[in-house]
Formats: C-alpha cells, sequence, structure tokens
C-alpha cells in the first residue's frame, strides 16, 4: 500500500483540525518532522485538485475505525476479567479479526494501525473507476458519498461489527501517519499489520441504485422539499442559549437544504446569543457540515415530545408517528 500517494497535478491535506496542501512526499516529510511531538500528524485519505468549479476530491482510501477505551493497556491484559471494559475490549478484538478475515479472503490491499491511544484503524486501498459515466463532478460526489455509506452498512450487518464507529462512514477523512506521536499519550502510532498485495477496493460496487441527480440519493425534489422545510424541534433548540453540538450540525444541514448560504446560516446563529460563541470555531463547523452535504436526521435527545413528524426504529426510518 502506498500510503503517501499522491498523483500530479493533485495535493493532499495535512493536519488537524487546521489543513494545509501538500503536493509530495518530501512536504509530508517536512511537515512530519516540524510538527510531531507537540501537534497532530494527519494526512486525508483523499487527493484534491482545483477546477473552475472549485475544489474536487477523489477518494484513496476507505477507513473502518474501531475504539478501545482500554487502548495499549488493553494491549497488556491489565484489565480485571470481569470488568465491564475487558468484555468491552474482547469485542473490538472480535470485529477486527471478523474484518480482517473478511479482508483476506476478497485478497484486498489494507493496513491495521493503532493510534496510540484507543483507536484502531484498518485502511483500506480503494481504487478510482477508470471511467464513470458523468462528468458532473456533484454527481460523483454524491456517488462515492452514497458508495461510502453503504459499504459500512453491508460490512457492518455482514460481518455483525458492534464497535465499529458509525459515524466514520465519509470519504473526506483524516489518518493518523503511522510513526508520528499521538500529543494526548505522548505514544507512537504503529502499524500491526500490512497485507501488501491484493486487489483494491472497487467501492462503486455497493451502491445498489446508480444516482442520476441529488434526488436519486434523497428521493424526489418535492419530496425533499415536504420532509426538510420543517423542523420545529431543531428550529426551537438551536435559538437556546447553549445548544448541543448535535443541534448545531443538523441545522446547519437543514438550512442548507432549504437553500441558506453559508453567510445566512453564520448571521443566523450570531443572533442568538450562545453562550460559547466563537466566530472561527462556528465558521469552521458551518463550512464542514455544510460541504459534508448530507441530510439532517431527527434524534430523541433533541426530539420534543409529541412530535408528529419522527418514529423511532420503526421499519428502518428515522420519521416518528
Amino acid at each position: 500500500m502506498d500510503f503517501f500517494h499522491i498523483t500530479e497535478g493533485r495535493y493532499r491535506k495535512f493536519g488537524n483540525p487546521y489543513q494545509f496542501p501538500v503536493h509530495s512526499f518530501e512536504e509530508i516529510s517536512y511537515n512530519c518532522k516540524f510538527f510531531n511531538g507537540y501537534k497532530d500528524c494527519f494526512l486525508s485519505s483523499c487527493e484534491y485538485e482545483q477546477s473552475f468549479t472549485g475544489e474536487r476530491a477523489y477518494p484513496l482510501f476507505m477507513l473502518c475505525d474501531f475504539d478501545a477505551e482500554g487502548g495499549r493497556h488493553f494491549l497488556k491484559r491489565r484489565f480485571s476479567m470481569h470488568s465491564k471494559k475487558y468484555y468491552y475490549e474482547r469485542r473490538v478484538v472480535k470485529d477486527i479479526k471478523r474484518i480482517v478475515c473478511w479482508l483476506n479472503e476478497k485478497n484486498l490491499i489494507y493496513k491495521l494501525d493503532f493510534s496510540a491511544c484507543k483507536g484502531f484503524h484498518i485502511i483500506i486501498d480503494v481504487g478510482y473507476p477508470k471511467s464513470i459515466y458523468t462528468e458532473d463532478y456533484k454527481i460523483v460526489d454524491l456517488m462515492f458519498k452514497l458508495a461510502f455509506h453503504s459499504f459500512h452498512n453491508y460490512i457492518k450487518r455482514k460481518l455483525k461489527l458492534r464497535t465499529i464507529d458509525k459515524q466514520v462512514k465519509d470519504y473526506k477523512r483524516q489518518i493518523r501517519i503511522p510513526r508520528t506521536i499521538n500529543p494526548k499519550c505522548n505514544k507512537e502510532c504503529i502499524t500491526i499489520l500490512e497485507h501488501h498485495e491484493g486487489n483494491k477496493l472497487e467501492v462503486l460496487d455497493f451502491i445498489t441504485k446508480i444516482p442520476s441527480s441529488s434526488a436519486d440519493l434523497y428521493g424526489n425534489s418535492d419530496d425533499i422539499t415536504l420532509l426538510y422545510h420543517q423542523f420545529p424541534c431543531l428550529d426551537i433548540k438551536i435559538s437556546m442559549f447553549h445548544p448541543s453540538q448535535l443541534v448545531r450540525m443538523n441545522a446547519v444541514r437543514l438550512r442548507r437544504m432549504q437553500g441558506f448560504s453559508k453567510n445566512e446560516i453564520f448571521n443566523e446563529f450570531w443572533k442568538y446569543g450562545w453562550r460559547d460563541w466563537n466566530p472561527e470555531k462556528t465558521e469552521y463547523m458551518i463550512n464542514y457540515y455544510y460541504d459534508g452535504g448530507y441530510p439532517p436526521r431527527c434524534d430523541k435527545s433533541f426530539c420534543n415530545d409529541g412530535c408528529n413528524l419522527r418514529r423511532w426504529k420503526k421499519n428502518g426510518t428515522n420519521i416518528r408517528k
């Protein structure tokens, strides 16, 4: 696996959370030497290129994340045999063994890293299709988002993975660079296992329906307007003195679906006078969730009692009666 691959004319992003472009292995090596030890050294799982319509991303790796609460202590078996953490860590190891066996069966190129604190990361080499039926980047972007979501759902259901991180499904992720120091615990990120030879994962094969427009992903455009124009729970919670991060994330996604620009969303949030208001962090949050392109999701942590729009875990939907 060529973890540091960069196609000529493109670039990858270094750093976390503030990122900047790097165009070659030499730039990556220089920044690792400069930041290693006191800042996180991350590299994007995709590569980018600039076009007349803006920045375009092309996936290189699929990331599957497993968080083990005990981290290195578990690797040294310091937990009591009867503790809850011990049984949780055993489930993590079982899940990792299952997905590694599946990858070996499919003869895919991958590697398993340990982040030095608690995270185990399986990084799978992704094959970018040589030809795509459309040149519309918005559709291509939606295809890869859907494909990565479909793969995670497929692998979790097929292998019965209970500890895989449900949030790590986007193809624009950051991966900790091996052999760099994790400042949280002052330990080195290590590679446990690596499979060099084999095939790349054809992630687009996991799409059950090839989209021709954004409406194919989220339903008919009229249904989108009907479903997303009213979220009374979000409209109430976002205007409170200290809304949760989940509420802010879904509020950004809702406003995007309603046709608001980033500046309009920023000005709306500014008017609410949040207790922890920070212009830079709010702008970063809006850009991150706005560019993600995902629809809002209802959650019982902010759903009002008696809400007649949503239903919980019935028929595989998020809509509650």
